[in-house]
């Protein structure tokens, strides 16, 4: 199978480790995991996950274990709506699409 890079630009000998003790947040989990440079230094971040419809699903990333990217997502959204309104947020939400599908 090919390594897609789309969010790494190269591979120097890093590694995921994943906590295995899985800490409860009312319905949700939290798992902890850490990306480890191939240098030693790490950058936590924690999958917030939600059982839906039998299947535990990914409903937040918090970066360095507490920047909340759904919540950077919505601010930043938010914003876009109120200056540019729906059309504005369609055609920005396209753009992104359109940037992830080109690996940009």
């Amino acid at each position: 199978m090919p390594v897609t890079r789309r969010n790494f630009a190269k591979f120097e000998g890093e590694q995921f480790a994943v906590d295995p003790v899985v800490k409860a947040r009312n319905e949700d989990k939290i798992v902890e995991t850490k990306l480890i440079g191939g240098d030693h230094s790490t950058v936590p971040f924690n999958y917030r996950m939600r059982l839906t419809d039998g299947k535990w699903k990914i409903v937040d990333v918090y970066l360095n274990g507490y920047v909340s990217q759904l919540a950077l997502r919505r601010a930043d959204f938010s914003s876009t709506i109120a200056s540019s309104g729906a059309s504005g947020l369609v055609k920005k939400i396209n753009e992104l699409v359109d940037k992830q599908m080109t690996g940009g």
